[in-house]
């Protein structure tokens, strides 16, 4: 994936499993976790705003990294890591749909 852009695994790494940040759901006790969980960040509004998300973090923090580190390789392309991103972050919950649970798209 470095050939195609600067930090390409980690958009694929990460977003393939950003949708389960509902998983805090569980520090509000097992009945929010049964509100929350599989819900609104698998579902089709998050799946149109968390590849932005990931993308800018992914950015963000690219800067952030140069700006204490001389001489950088590559920089990040973002149309690719916006590709890279809304792939992985679309596989998550096309495969949980796959088990016994389902999703929640709307």
């Amino acid at each position: 994936m470095g050939r195609r852009t600067a930090l390409g695994t980690s958009a694929l790494l990460i977003g393939a499993n950003l949708p389960d940040l509902d998983v805090l759901a569980y520090l509000r006790g097992p009945l929010a976790d049964l509100e929350w969980r599989r819900g609104w960040t698998h579902g089709v509004l998050a799946l149109v705003v968390l590849p932005f998300l990931l993308t800018g973090t992914l950015l963000l923090a690219d800067r952030i990294r140069s700006a204490y580190r001389s001489g950088r390789v590559s920089a990040p392309d973002p149309r690719q890591l916006l590709l890279l991103s809304t792939l992985a972050i679309l596989s998550h919950p096309a495969l949980d749909t796959l088990n016994t649970y389902g999703v929640r798209w709307l």
